[in-house]
């Protein structure tokens, strides 16, 4: 089963980074683009 595998890793920091910028007041307006990547597996 072929799968996509999304960086959430990434997705979690820039988030947090989003989230701190907006409780500090600043405007934040900025589109954020992570590359998945994916992940071949052999079926049953």
């Amino acid at each position: 089963m072929t799968t996509v595998a999304q960086p959430v890793r990434q997705i979690s920091r820039c988030a947090v980074k989003i989230l701190m910028d907006r409780f500090q007041g600043n405007k934040v307006h900025e589109n954020v683009f992570l590359q998945p990547h994916i992940v071949e597996r052999e079926s049953c």
